[in-house]
């Protein structure tokens, strides 16, 4: 009575212990809904990986808006003004790009002025040089500069656009500013041209897209802005899009499909086991093992991770197909009663523990999977798992038989001889074998993991092509750690592709590559003051600026100014040049249609992760699963000889091995290739089939009721996993389902028609 109550004690603690600490830590905020645990991490470390994420962030940050079918430029202009106002009034906003007209926002416009000269002037002395040297004038080049810079700054003047730089001339008498937007225009995408009657923006995030609370305030945020823009514009189009809205909408129908699937799966377990079970009492005995899996599985999960996916917790129901098992087998038991047993856990524990062990290993394999979700799953089922077996092991270590109640599916299977066994199984060996020889190919894609397309990414796939950010080719990110190998590393690619795939290094020179001496610009500049005089300008207005073009421009000085234009670019234009922990970067695209891009060794440029790239990774984590897979089988092997001898253990070992090849060849015959998923699903087919096969050599030639229930159960839980939308979660139930069928019909044959005198236990 004092084991029996000690027994029952701790089993309250190991239900109670996993409540107390997910309600102290506020269970319904620990469970993420975040799409990037959904993509598979990057195998990248160091410099590679942080200029991956700044660049992958240039989109995220940003919504997206587009307003179509405006009357003329007064009523765009109107629009972009108030756009402005109400963006500046949202907490949600940081600021907005009109990425369709011809203007830089304020900021970028203030710091090309303060910065022009060690931005601008490098480029602007080796553009007039190359000019000098083509003319074979009988000038020098100071003299010929001072002549044709007041040629050029009379013309400009006489310009719609000269007038409009009027006030700015003294403080820029070269026009360096006027010249380098002049020769980035040369290179503006289509999307870029002025249109009047379309207004494209972006419109940069203060808060974290990926962020449940924040993706409600960015909502709020951006429905004020259009109801307010559709009101002032009433025939106006207005369109919106973000990473925001898709993590959002990805997030809200992860929930309701997790909450479906686990909902039907505890429904048909709950209205199996009551058929099959038909007592209160034994069905509230099978409940407290799987009611502990899961609080332990939640528990542990957060206390590691901090977070729980909801992509993981559908998977993670393969624990409501998998504990109820344990409770299942001991009440099975405890109902048939087992002559030399005293309790029930005695007559289920060597099988239980070698299963339950078996799967812990086998799960432990995802932790290498290269997506964060998966990783969650390999932790979450172990972990409940094993407190599903330390119920069972209290609960039942005391228990006594009860064998008066009569049970169902306790009926014969025909026995068949051990020659045809043999034969059959190692004929469709062979079969499978072969069979997934010639269809078995790797075939992964990350989409798996994700919902079906919805209007809301179809629409986000359209305003990106809009934008000119659409995936027409590879898209890359250049990195260094300063400014001028940055625009070393572009000059390099424009050279040697060329073409000009960075424009800013067309109007950006480092000062190293200033192609004049102090003396010579100081003589230009004497002779360009005397000019200026001469025509009747106000001299002592240019001062300044002019004494400014003598000083010397160092290296720090440039770092600095570069460094402050990437801080100010916003919306499209930070893809050209962007900052990131002591980094500089930039995005660029190698079109589709490029027959050979050469990308030379001492550049560092990384792949942006999209789907092939992804896909790739994907793959890559299968094939090092599977070489993972053949060191657990061993593991696991090994196990089995120890809790069941040389020949039984044997047995236990190869029969799963031949459910999976079976499953696998029937799988191959309708999917295109084996997924990581599908490896997945195998190694859950073959934890369950050893458990079958376990107790199917501890219970040789008896009726094996607890794996009938069992499979009955597991199976219809598994099945419901096949109806998700979620390609991932129906390839996973697929690959357990069928499994489960070859198992319980394997471990019928070995228990029913090897008898103790051709395969003798070594116990």
């Amino acid at each position: 009575m004092g084991e029996r109550f000690k027994n029952n004690l701790l089993l309250i603690g190991l239900i109670v212990l996993p409540i107390i600490w997910l309600l102290a830590t506020g269970l319904p905020s620990k469970f993420s809904t975040n799409l990037l645990d959904l993509v598979p991490a990057e195998s990248l470390s160091g410099d590679d990986a942080r200029s991956m994420r700044a660049a992958n962030a240039l989109l995220a940050e940003n919504v997206f808006l587009s307003v179509d079918g405006l009357e003329d430029s007064k009523e765009k202009q109107s629009a972009v003004a108030l756009l402005e106002q109400l963006v500046a009034r949202e907490e949600a906003f940081s600021g907005v790009v009109i990425s369709n007209e011809d203007k830089f926002p304020e900021s970028v416009w203030e710091t090309l002025q303060t910065r022009k000269l060690p931005l601008f002037l490098a480029r602007w002395i080796q553009n007039r040089k190359a000019k000098f040297e083509a003319t074979s004038s009988d000038q020098n080049l100071s003299a010929w500069l001072a002549d044709e810079q007041m040629k050029r700054l009379e013309a400009f003047l006489e310009s719609p656009e000269g007038m409009a730089y009027a006030a700015q001339i003294p403080s820029d008498p070269l026009l360096l500013l006027p010249e380098a937007l002049n020769t980035l225009r040369q290179f503006q995408p289509e999307h870029a041209v002025v249109s009047n009657d379309t207004l494209l923006a972006w419109i940069a995030l203060a808060e974290n897209p990926f962020d449940s609370d924040a993706q409600e305030s960015i909502e709020k945020a951006v429905a004020f802005v259009t109801d307010e823009l559709a009101h002032a514009f009433p025939n106006a189009a207005i369109e919106t899009g973000g990473v925001y809205a898709l993590a959002r909408e990805s997030a809200s129908a992860s929930k309701r499909e997790v909450a479906r699937l686990n909902i039907i799966t505890a429904f048909i377990v709950f209205i199996l086991l009551s058929l099959l079970l038909r007592r209160a009492s034994s069905i509230l005995l099978v409940l407290i093992p799987l009611t502990c899996a899961i609080l332990w599985a939640l528990a542990i999960g957060i206390l590691v991770f901090g977070q729980i996916h909801v992509f993981a917790l559908g998977m993670s129901a393969v624990l409501l197909g998998l504990a109820v098992d344990y409770g299942i087998h001991a009440e099975a038991h405890r109902t048939l009663g087992r002559g030399r047993d005293k309790s029930p856990w005695g007559a289920i524990k060597r099988p239980l523990m070698a299963g339950c062990l078996s799967t812990c290993i086998g799960f432990s394999v995802m932790a290498f999977t290269p997506i964060p979700a998966l990783k969650q799953v390999a932790v979450l089922v172990p972990g409940g798992l094993l407190a599903a077996l330390v119920s069972v092991y209290l609960i039942y270590s005391n228990t006594a038989f009860n064998v008066s109640q009569k049970q169902r599916l306790a009926f014969s299977f025909p026995k068949l001889k051990v020659s045809v066994i043999i034969g059959v199984s190692l004929g469709t060996t062979i079969i499978s074998i072969f069979m997934i020889t010639s269809r078995g190919y790797l075939y992964d894609s990350v989409t798996q993991f994700q919902l079906p397309a919805t209007k809301q990414q179809k629409q986000f796939a359209d305003m990106l092509e809009r934008m000119d950010q659409g995936t027409s080719g590879e898209r890359w990110v250049l990195y260094a750690p300063t400014a001028i190998e940055l625009l070393q590393s572009m000059s390099v690619l424009n050279e040697q592709n060329e073409t000009t795939i960075f424009p800013i290094a067309e109007v950006i020179v480092p000062p190293e590559k200033l192609q004049m001496s102090e003396q010579e610009r100081r003589d230009f500049l004497i002779r360009f003051q005397d000019k200026l005089d001469g025509a009747g300008y106000d001299t002592e207005a240019f001062c300044a600026s002019i004494d400014e073009l003598v000083q010397p421009i160092s290296a720090g000085v440039f770092e600095d100014s570069m460094s402050r234009l990437a801080d100010a670019l916003q919306g499209p234009l930070a893809f050209a040049l962007g900052q990131e922990g002591g980094l500089f970067f930039s995005v660029f695209t190698i079109p589709n249609s490029a027959d050979s891009f050469m990308l030379p060794p001492e550049v560092n440029a990384v792949q942006i992760a999209e789907r092939e790239h992804l896909d790739y990774l994907l793959a890559s984590a299968n094939r090092g699963i599977l070489a993972m897979c053949l060191f657990a089988f061993l593991l696991v092997s090994a196990l089995l000889v120890l809790f069941f001898g040389f020949k039984d253990g044997l047995i236990v070992a190869l029969l799963p091995l031949w459910t999976v090849l079976c499953a696998n060849a029937i799988l191959a015959v309708w999917s295109p290739g084996f997924s990581l998923i599908s490896v997945i699903g195998s190694i859950l087919g073959y934890c369950l089939a050893l458990d079958y096969a376990a107790f199917a050599i501890t219970e040789r030639g008896k009726p094996l009721l607890s794996v009938r229930l069992s499979a009955v159960t597991s199976a219809s839980a598994f099945a419901v996993l096949t109806t998700s939308p979620i390609i991932a979660l129906s390839a996973l139930g697929w690959s357990v389902c069928i499994p489960i069928l070859i198992a319980w019909l394997g471990s019928e044959c070995v228990n029913g028609s090897l008898s103790r005198n051709v395969l003798s236990t070594s116990q």
